[in-house]
């Protein structure tokens, strides 16, 4: 199985928005992040192939690790560097026998039992813990994790890297990465007041220093 890239922000394009997602994976290229998720909801599979394939020129063209939310087929038709896939979507086991070892796979847990059984299963090569809070982007279909149960989730994930999700701003990168947090995902914070250049560098320099001071 192919090894993590080292990148501690991953950035989320969303729907309904000002710019098309290549556009979106534009702008925070151009900031320095180098995790760009894909993220669409509801498209046509043609539509959604379309936006997928322009999403991957703008990450090739950046050095970008090219995620694709949800779908195994669009990663695979996109030649994504991999997939992330929630509790509702198909099994990490089917992601890894369909785009191979080196394709990278996440997984969404969102309590101990999703996360006991992704660690059994032994394919992700990274999960998404969340939500750390209620967000724009996901609204309230589940409560946020408790703090003690969100440090459990991390011990129990082992050397598995764990991105937290859910409302989560520059602010709080400091303390989620000293609690074990490998890095943190985001989408509504960076389109905060349509300044997707400027809020993600402030969340990239957030992980540096919060890297620097936990080394």
């Amino acid at each position: 199985m192919k090894d993590f890239p080292g990148h501690r922000l991953h950035c989320l394009t969303r729907d309904l928005c000002d710019w098309t997602h290549a556009e979106q994976a534009e702008a925070f290229c151009s900031a320095g992040a180098r995790w760009i998720q894909f993220r669409m909801k509801g498209a046509k599979l043609d539509f959604w192939e379309k936006a997928a394939i322009e999403v991957g020129e703008v990450c090739r063209r950046h050095g970008a690790t090219f995620i694709v939310n949800d779908s195994i087929e669009v990663a695979r038709f996109a030649e994504a560097d991999g997939v992330h896939l929630g509790s509702c979507d198909a099994l990490p086991g089917e992601a890894r026998e369909q785009l191979g070892p080196d394709a990278i796979v996440g997984a969404t847990i969102h309590d101990q039992l999703e996360l006991a059984t992704a660690v059994s299963e032994g394919v992700a090569n990274y999960y998404g813990l969340g939500p750390f809070r209620s967000s724009p982007t996901k609204g309230n279909f589940l409560p946020a994790l408790d703090p003690a149960e969100m440090d459990l989730m991390i011990e129990l994930a082992g050397k598995i890297p764990v991105i937290l999700i859910g409302g989560i701003t520059r602010f709080d990168v400091p303390g989620l990465i000293d609690r074990g947090a490998y890095g943190v995902a985001a989408c509504s914070q960076l389109f905060s007041g349509g300044a997707l250049e400027e809020n993600t560098k402030a969340m990239l320099a957030a992980c540096a220093r919060a890297v620097e001071k936990a080394a």
